[in-house]
């Protein structure tokens, strides 16, 4: 599934998506009003193992989508 703005890409995450979502979950300042911790690299994995693994179940539960810019895919 893709959904496209002007601006915007909304689209299933892939496995070379790994290198964006580390570098954005180190940022403690994503977690500053949660009040926990950057997870591990080893979490950040598994989030994304479970979103590839999400795209082929049958019936299909739960769905992880990546939000890119465009033009830049990232």
């Amino acid at each position: 599934m893709n959904l496209q703005t002007p601006r915007l890409v909304l689209r299933e995450h892939q496995p070379q998506d790994l290198k964006a979502l580390l570098t954005y979950t180190r940022d403690p300042a994503l977690y500053r009003y949660e009040g926990v911790l950057v997870p591990p690299e080893m979490e950040t994995r598994a989030y994304l193992q479970r979103a590839l693994d999400a795209q082929t179940e049958m019936p299909r539960r739960y769905y992880l989508f990546a939000i890119t810019i465009r033009p830049h895919d990232r």
